[in-house]
């Protein structure tokens, strides 16, 4: 399964995982909770839910991405680096 790392110096990378996916992103983004955030393009943003009090960096780009889909007003902040799927590599559509 091959995924999109977003770091927040903005950089991308491709990333490439096993069968312990979920415990590979954690591991890559540094973080014992995932939470997800469904872009509606068939993609699925995973990101660390404890970030906020972590106070990571803001992921300006992942912030792009996630208030796309969020209705206008949204002022919410995406923190720390994040990794994308496709949603059809779960069985998805």
């Amino acid at each position: 399964m091959k995924g999109l790392l977003i770091k927040t110096d903005g950089t991308e990378s491709e990333v490439k995982f096993g069968w312990k996916v979920f415990d590979e992103i954690q591991d890559l983004i540094r973080t014992n909770v995932l939470d997800s955030v469904n872009l509606r393009d068939r993609r699925v943003m995973w990101l660390d839910d404890t970030g906020q009090n972590k106070r990571l960096d803001i992921n300006e780009k992942a912030t792009k991405l996630y208030h796309d889909v969020c209705k206008p007003g949204t002022t919410y902040e995406i923190v720390g680096d994040v990794v994308i799927l496709n949603d059809s590599d779960f069985g998805g559509e």
